[in-house]
């Protein structure tokens, strides 16, 4: 499936309670993002990778 020029998965399942995974706002530690750039997710698994560019990582 394409949405906004982008491939999605066609068994992309979402959560209708949500899953919060980052709480603790701007910045470098385990538990804060501070520049995202894209997200891609895992076809097989469904795991959702971050692209926090402004911390050279990528978070799963």
């Amino acid at each position: 499936m394409v949405h906004g020029g982008t491939m999605c998965p066609g068994n992309l399942k979402w959560s209708t309670t949500g899953i919060r995974i980052i709480d603790n706002g701007y910045g470098s530690d385990p538990d804060q993002l501070q520049f995202l750039e894209g997200l891609f997710i895992e076809h097989g698994t469904q795991i959702l990778y971050v692209a926090d560019v402004s911390n050279n990582r990528v978070q799963r």
